[in-house]
């Protein structure tokens, strides 16, 4: 189910293949490059001050 404030499918797939792969580097694990997006896009539109989350 979609939240209020994600990307869509549609909206994933138009950025998605600008973003750095999600594996295949070595050290920790990255996280998914999709959740990343969503929040700095909620941080963007909410106006939460930088350091707070």
């Amino acid at each position: 189910m979609k939240k209020r404030m994600e990307l869509t499918g549609r909206e994933w797939a138009l950025i998605k293949v600008l973003l750095p792969p999600e594996k295949g580097q070595r050290g920790r694990p990255s996280k998914n490059n999709r959740l990343i997006v969503n929040a700095i896009l909620w941080v963007m539109r909410t106006g939460v001050p930088a350091g707070f989350t």
